[in-house]
């Protein structure tokens, strides 16, 4: 494989990086997601069902020209990134600019649960506020600033390849704002991937580096 990233030349004679395609997977399920509770950071493994769904995707990805796996560092997506890499013949390497939403004290504990003990961070839906979040967590424009700069380095340091990202739930919302940057608060927080499921979006090649969040 060449490993000379892919360039061409622009208007102006200047080297500019050609496109990179990115497919995104949401890892597999684990057993805080069968009991509908906040993960967050919390590491949770994948169970059964979720290192079957993985492998499943993996299967799916066997015959496409992929260069690599990049993955957040959080268990349940490294084992979903690991039975990718391994299906697929695939190096793996992790980058905690995709690691899942910190949702601080509501963390491990059901929407229930958080109805109960935080009345009134839950009445005033304070993960949909961009620039709040529960008291030891990370806002969403925090999310997004972090996200966009990991994906603007995918874009400079894997010109003309396809990656998959494996990632989180909240954290593919931020992904696909990125790309969808004119999408409306109701339409960022409609987008769900499923567990095991796959994105797939591609960077233009006069793109350039794009940031969002403040």
């Amino acid at each position: 494989m060449n490993t000379n990233p892919a360039k061409h030349k622009g208007a102006q004679g200047q080297n500019i990086p050609a496109a990179v395609r990115l497919i995104v997977i949401r890892h597999g399920e684990t057993d805080h997601n069968k009991q509908g509770r906040y993960m967050g950071r919390t590491d949770i493994p994948l169970n059964a069902k979720g290192k079957e769904q993985a492998l499943l995707t993996a299967q799916k990805m066997k015959e496409m020209p992929v260069h690599a796996v990049i993955t957040s560092p959080l268990a349940r997506a490294r084992e979903t990134a690991d039975i990718i890499g391994k299906e697929c013949s695939l190096p793996v390497s992790s980058d905690a600019a995709f690691i899942e939403r910190n949702l601080g004290i509501f963390e491990e504990l059901t929407k229930k649960e958080v109805q109960t003990r935080y009345p009134e961070l839950y009445s005033r839906t304070i993960t949909r506020i961009f620039d709040e979040a529960p008291p030891g967590g990370e806002t969403i424009n925090e999310v997004i600033k972090r996200v966009s700069a990991g994906l603007n380095q995918i874009r400079k340091e894997h010109s003309g390849k396809t990656i998959i990202l494996v990632t989180h739930a909240f954290t593919a919302k931020a992904i696909n704002r990125f790309f969808h940057p004119g999408i409306s608060d109701s339409e960022f927080f409609a987008f769900s991937l499923p567990l095991g499921g796959t994105a797939t979006y591609a960077f233009g090649e006069l793109e350039t580096p794009r940031t969002q969040g403040t």
